[in-house]
């Protein structure tokens, strides 16, 4: 297994790889991940020749038919595997073995943590980078009723860049804490939240869902809306929706309409939305 992009993509790889090694009794060929010690390669003991490779990827995947082939072979992850479904069933594994982390003091009860995603959604004026047009930035307006919504004793913004403008104003307008470390270390701050408001990202998704969060605020925009995956091809339908914990709160922010361009006149927008 050869990880793609950045920590939240690579422990949806990681998983995807050891359900399947788990169900057809292979072994699984898998780096480390610094901050998550059980996560390393398997050796099942059992030899296994390796007649042809099969390379799976996308999103979606037709997992049921992939365990159900006992035919040896080398299995490559290649993908991203955005799909809750995957995960559900192995929830106390991985949470609980697979992928727990360095012990962590969770924050108090009444305290809200708010992830802002900066940096690669953004397009720069004179950067010609295409941006994803389903990683949606959130308006001003969508954390603001959060923060509003109840008497907070600390709010807390993570990000990876603390001169994001949204950060700023978040800060100045709710005298937030501003934290802004290593990715693991922001992972860690996210992961051990009381109350925690998501932004569209997968690092985001999987710090909250391992958490023991109360609450997790959970913005219905880009790859989160099931209702814009299902304008996507079949291979690439995202749908992180966790349906069955009902720490999840939907909110769907005003104004996001089409696909994301990451431009300065979105930034405006959203900043005074």
């Amino acid at each position: 297994m050869l990880y793609w992009c950045r920590l939240g993509n690579n422990l949806s790889q990681y998983c995807i790889g050891r359900i399947i090694a788990n169900a057809l009794g292979f072994n699984l060929r898998a780096p480390p991940i610094p901050g998550f010690p059980n996560v390393h390669a398997l050796a099942t003991g059992v030899p296994r020749e390796l007649r042809r490779p099969q390379v799976i990827g996308g999103q979606r995947i037709d997992l049921d038919r992939i365990v159900a082939d006992r035919t040896p072979r080398r299995i490559i992850v290649r993908g991203f595997f955005q799909r809750y479904e995957y995960y559900r069933p192995h929830k106390d594994l991985i949470r609980n073995t697979w992928l727990v982390g360095d012990s962590l003091e969770h924050s108090a009860p009444d305290e809200l943590t708010i992830h802002v995603r900066a940096g690669d959604i953004w397009k720069g004026d004179r950067d010609a980078k295409m941006v994803h047009p389903e990683y949606h930035a959130l308006p001003f307006s969508f954390y603001d009723n959060i923060v509003r919504s109840r008497r907070w004793s600390r709010v807390r913004v993570v990000t990876e860049d603390r001169n994001d403008p949204m950060v700023r104003k978040l800060v100045a307008a709710h005298d937030a804490e501003l934290r802004s470390g290593s990715e693991l270390e922001d992972f860690n701050l996210l992961r051990s939240s009381s109350n925690l408001v998501l932004s569209v990202s997968s690092y985001a998704w999987w710090a909250g869902w391992l958490s023991d969060a109360k609450q997790i605020f959970f913005p219905v925009a880009g790859f989160f809306d099931q209702v814009r995956a299902r304008q996507r091809p079949s291979a690439w339908r995202q749908d992180l929706w966790v349906s069955d914990e009902p720490r999840y709160v939907a909110i769907r922010p005003d104004g996001l309409t089409g696909a994301w361009t990451g431009t300065e006149e979105e930034r405006q927008r959203l900043l005074n939305s």
